[in-house]
C-alpha cells in the first residue's frame, strides 16, 4: 500500500470520526451458555486463519487474522478449552507498569506470538491475564483484548488496565473503558447493541446473529464487514459467516473434534462465491 493511500485511509477515519471506528465485539451469558460475537471491519479483504493442534499439555485451537510485515498478526480466536481473544484498535496511550518485563519471543509490538501462547496454555480469563502479566506489552499502546472463557468470565484488557464484565453481557469497540465512564460512551456500536441487549438479553446464537447484524458495516463506508463470527464457548463451536450476510454460516467449526495443525490460509477459500456486494481484491 502506498504512502498516498495509507493517508488518505486515515484522514477518512477522521473525518468520519465513530462511525468510522472499526470492529465490534460482544459477550452474552445466561442458563448456562456463553456466546461471543466479533464483526471483522477493515478495508483489506485478506483475512486469514490457521489451527494448531493439541499436543500434550498444550491445547488446540484456531487463530484468524492479517499479514503483518510478511509475519502473521492473529486478531482472535479460540481454543479447545473454550478460551476466546479478540484484538480491537483503540486510542493510542502508553502501557505503564512494564519496566523490567520481558517481551515474548518475536513479533513484540503485536504480540502475536503471546496470543497463540495465551490460547496454547490458558482456559480461562484470570490464566490469561497471568500470563499477560510476565511479559512486556509495552506495544500494546493503539489497542485492546478482549477475552472470555467458558466458565463466563469476560474482560476488556487495555495491558494495564483490565475491565471485567459486569452483569451477563459485555461489549467491546474501539474506546477505552479506563478513561471513559458509562453516561460517557457515544460510540453507535456500543449503544446500538447495548439497546439490543437490554431488549433481549438471551444467551444464544441467534440474538448474536441480530446483534452483529445490526452492528454491521457496508462497502460504502470504506471499511466493511468482512467477515463475522459467533462463539459458542460452551459448545466449543465457531460459526463464520461471510460479508455481513448472517442468514447462514459459510463454515462450522467444533474444536471438540481432533482437527491437523495448518499453514495459514486465506479465509476467502471458505467463502462461496457471493450474489451481493463484492469486496476489493475479489
Amino acid at each position: 500500500m502506498t504512502p498516498q493511500i495509507i493517508l488518505a485511509v486515515l484522514c477518512c477515519l477522521m473525518l468520519l470520526g465513530g462511525r468510522a471506528q472499526a470492529c465490534t465485539g460482544v459477550v452474552l451469558t445466561g442458563d448456562g451458555s456463553v456466546i461471543v460475537g466479533k464483526n471483522e471491519d477493515w478495508y483489506y479483504p485478506y483475512t486469514r486463519y490457521r489451527f494448531q493442534a493439541a499436543e500434550g499439555e498444550r491445547h488446540g485451537y484456531v487463530v484468524f487474522g492479517y499479514w503483518d510485515d510478511d509475519e502473521p498478526a492473529p486478531e482472535g480466536g479460540m481454543n479447545d478449552q473454550g478460551l476466546v481473544f479478540d484484538g480491537f484498535f483503540a486510542p493510542e496511550h502508553k502501557v505503564a507498569g512494564q519496566e523490567g518485563k520481558p517481551l515474548f519471543q518475536r513479533l513484540p509490538l503485536f504480540q502475536s506470538d503471546l496470543f497463540e501462547e495465551v490460547l496454547a496454555t490458558c482456559a480461562t480469563v484470570d490464566e490469561a491475564l497471568a500470563l499477560f502479566d510476565h511479559y512486556s506489552l509495552v506495544g500494546m499502546t493503539k489497542w485492546q483484548v478482549l477475552l472470555a472463557d467458558a466458565q463466563g468470565n469476560a474482560v476488556i484488557f487495555e495491558g494495564d488496565f483490565a475491565y471485567r464484565m459486569q452483569g451477563t453481557w459485555l461489549v467491546a469497540t474501539n474506546f477505552r473503558r479506563s478513561n471513559t465512564s458509562e453516561d460517557e460512551i457515544a460510540c453507535w456500536y456500543y449503544l446500538t447493541a447495548k439497546e439490543m441487549i437490554q431488549d433481549t438479553p438471551w444467551a444464544d446464537e441467534c440474538n448474536m446473529r441480530n446483534i452483529l447484524a445490526a452492528t454491521h458495516r457496508d462497502l460504502s463506508t470504506g471499511f466493511p464487514t468482512l467477515h463475522s463470527l459467533v462463539y459458542n464457548l460452551s459448545e466449543k463451536t465457531i460459526d463464520v459467516y461471510y460479508f455481513h450476510d448472517l442468514s447462514k454460516p459459510v463454515a462450522e467449526l467444533d474444536l471438540t473434534e481432533t482437527f491437523p495443525s495448518t499453514e495459514w490460509d486465506d479465509m476467502l477459500g471458505l467463502f462461496p462465491e457471493h450474489p451481493g456486494e463484492r469486496l476489493p481484491g475479489q
